[in-house]
């Protein structure tokens, strides 16, 4: 196989992967009741190598690492055909998945379990349809930082790790980390249909209620940054002539540092158990079109469907947060809060047309207004600007550390 490095020699690390997994059901009541189980379980180490090459300075960073992925997803499955007409089913899905990155001296954790329930009915007739869903997911995402034993954090003399960066020397927590993010979705789905004529009538709505909580502390650990230079009479050569040891990263100056305090909210309500960092959401949507077949050569589709978004933008009255007075000054609509309007209804049409009516040639076109959902963190990102300090990811730093004689 490929080196890994341009200096590497002998074979590579040790690197492996196993699949594992199985699906099984069958019936309960014959014709009637059945059930289906299955797992996955995926296991995986990447290596990770630091070339004795690119650390030379300080040859303690050299080394590999096994960096550990994860991916398991089991499944369960309930269909009850309860007579001819109508159809019930329960679904379970767990997916959890965990890896790594960043480095080996500096790596953090992404641990993720989701999971899903689905409970649904179908109901027939002759002429009209009856389709209902109700899905919960809960979503869970925590981001650490652990060190491997190959490569021990620095520790302040009250045994707080902290990042230290000098030169090469780059080994501590990740400055990603910690964050946790939780989200409970429940939808409510219904989607009918019924034939008259020539017409096929579709309709339905949702309403899917969004919890999301959580902190991402984005002032990290305490980061402290050394000045090293390799250059004639630089930083190494004075370590050198005061008899220190010029692989240790704590004898060069320290120059600067960052910190910030273990919060990361970045709106003010309470959610999942933290005093912050929450977000309530309700979307709601219902939509009718109809499917006309003009001719036998030609059928018509048109339609429209309306959707809310009740935190679309960031809800500031309702979490206590005011714009500064001082924006208008410069603008005047800036002191308004955004409010998703109550008449986004986006309209459809389509045709399907036959010219030669002999089913070998079909003609399609058609057009639909839609209106896409924000993204989480666009809201959540706008809010944390109008937040008073103490709540989100405050930073501390100092640019330079003086002597007493400045």
């Amino acid at each position: 196989s490929a080196k890994q490095s341009p200096s590497q020699e002998g074979d590579n690390a040790p690197f492996h992967r196993h699949q594992v997994g199985f699906n099984v059901g069958g019936p309960f009541v014959k014709d009637k009741l059945f059930w289906h189980v299955s797992w996955e379980r995926f296991y995986q180490s990447d290596n990770f190598v630091t070339d004795p090459a690119s650390v030379q300075f300080f040859p303690q960073m050299a080394g590999n690492v096994q960096l550990p992925v994860g991916i398991r997803y089991s499944s369960a499955r309930l269909d009850w055909n309860l007579n001819s007409s109508v159809r019930l089913f329960y679904r379970f899905n767990n997916s959890w998945d965990v890896s790594t990155g960043g480095s080996g001296q500096s790596p953090f954790q992404n641990i993720d379990w989701t999971n899903v329930h689905v409970v649904g009915v179908d109901y027939t007739r002759s002429r009209a349809t009856h389709s209902y869903r109700f899905g919960y997911v809960n979503f869970n995402n925590n981001i650490a930082s652990q060190e491997f034993s190959q490569f021990k954090f620095p520790l302040t003399g009250d045994s707080v790790p902290y990042f230290l960066g000098v030169g090469q020397f780059q080994q501590g927590p990740n400055s990603l980390a910690p964050q946790q993010t939780y989200q409970d979705n429940f939808q409510n789905k219904y989607d009918g249909s019924y034939v008259t004529g020539n017409h096929t009538l579709r309709y339905g709505g949702e309403i899917n209620r969004i919890v999301l909580g959580g902190f991402a502390n984005f002032a990290g650990p305490l980061a402290v940054n050394g000045n090293f230079t390799s250059d004639p009479g630089g930083t190494r050569d004075q370590v050198i002539a005061r008899g220190a040891d010029p692989k240790n990263p704590l004898e060069y100056p320290l120059t600067s540092f960052g910190t910030g305090p273990s919060n990361g909210f970045f709106t003010i309500p309470a959610a999942h158990g933290f005093p912050h960092g929450g977000n309530y959401n309700h979307r709601f949507a219902f939509y009718v079109g109809d499917n006309w077949r003009v001719r036998r050569n030609l059928s018509l589709n048109f339609g429209t469907r309306w959707e809310y978004d009740t935190a679309f933008f960031n809800k500031e009255e309702e979490d206590g947060v005011r714009r500064p007075p001082i924006l208008g000054l410069v603008h005047q609509p800036s002191l308004k809060a955004p409010k998703f309007p109550k008449d986004r209804f986006g309209p459809s049409f389509g045709f399907a047309w036959d010219p030669f009516s002999n089913g070998k040639t079909s003609i399609r076109g058609g057009f639909y207004l839609a209106y896409e959902m924000n993204i989480a963190n666009n809201t959540i990102f706008n809010e944390f600007a109008l937040i008073p300090p103490g709540i989100g990811p405050d930073s501390f730093d100092q640019s330079g550390v003086f002597g007493p004689d400045g």
